[in-house]
């Protein structure tokens, strides 16, 4: 028999003898085509199926493993398929207060791992916090890990502390230690876990062109020195002028320099937009995205800079 056939067989005896079983999946560039069809298999034979698609370098810190990852646009991609109400659930999440603790998963709450040298961590990369049961009994060691969990709080200097979709984000502290020994993000830091999140916020925000990686108060403080910002933006809403992904220039602009038609970066409630100008007025300007039906008027002290697509 093939290995499949006999997966399959094997699948279908634990059923028979009503043992629970499921199948979880990996997601990576290189089974991304064959998700679909597991899925479907798992509905199918009406057993669980779950998947996961954060890729961890391994315990000795090579992170080769990233060049497997899936680009976080297929990931929103394949969440967005699974669920008919997660947009509507992302925009709770955001709208939610910013959650509280910076560790909310089981480790150290109700799972833990043990290595074969009596190492007591909250899971398997959790080197932050481990304790020798050598010296201490399982309970003094396992209150030690719930007193750091619990009082440990984020760098208020950290990207991760200032970033405005920290609710859409799915990663851990522990995700963020396995890549850089650090349980937070410093500013010209990143992974995917960022980009998932800002995939996140388009749909969060109707698609508008949303601004990633940097805060309002980072973009005033490049601008005030540099006068100029590349970077990457997201969102469909000013295609095909910007199409999502593209390299985009922001320099500094005096409000009375700007002019119907150009278009500029301002700030939406802390969240970053590259909108139209479609009309000026005294003390507001009437911005719309090229691809949007939808006018929105900003405070002139809004804007941020004025934008331009980046060629090289």
């Amino acid at each position: 028999m093939k290995p499949y056939d006999i997966i399959m067989d094997n699948l279908k005896k634990l059923k028979e003898k009503e043992i629970n079983v499921g199948i979880k999946m990996v997601l990576t560039n290189y089974n991304y085509s064959m998700f679909e069809k597991v899925s479907s298999l798992a509905k199918k034979m009406e057993i669980e199926f779950r998947f996961d698609y954060n890729l961890w370098p391994s315990l000795n810190g090579d992170d080769s493993i990233v060049d497997f990852q899936c680009s976080s646009g297929k990931i929103v991609n394949i969440l967005l398929s699974q669920d008919d109400n997660l947009i509507h659930n992302w925009q709770i999440d955001y709208k939610n207060e910013r959650r509280e603790k910076c560790f909310d998963c089981g480790g150290g709450r109700y799972s833990f791992y043990i290595n074969s040298n009596l190492i007591l961590k909250p899971c398997l990369y959790g080197d932050f916090c481990k304790i020798d049961l050598n010296e201490l009994s399982f309970s003094e060691a396992w209150e030690k890990i719930g007193v750091f969990l619990d009082a440990y709080t984020e760098n208020p200097n950290s990207k991760c502390h200032n970033c405005n979709y920290v609710n859409l984000c799915d990663a851990c502290p522990a995700y963020i230690y396995a890549f850089t020994k650090k349980l937070y993000l410093t500013e010209d830091e990143k992974l995917n876990c960022c980009d998932i999140a800002y995939k996140k916020a388009v749909y969060v925000f109707n698609n508008i062109n949303v601004l990633p990686y940097i805060s309002v108060e980072l973009v005033k403080k490049i601008l005030y020195k540099t006068k100029k910002i590349i970077t990457k933006i997201y969102g469909s809403s000013m295609s095909p002028f910007l199409k999502d992904g593209d390299d985009i220039l922001i320099k500094k602009v005096e409000i009375t320099n700007l002019k119907k038609g150009d278009v500029i970066l301002y700030n939406s409630n802390k969240v970053l937009v590259v909108h139209r100008i479609i009309s000026i007025g005294k003390d507001s300007i009437i911005t719309k995205g090229d691809n949007s039906n939808e006018k929105t008027e900003i405070n002139n002290n809004n804007v941020l800079g004025i934008v331009y697509k980046y060629e090289l």
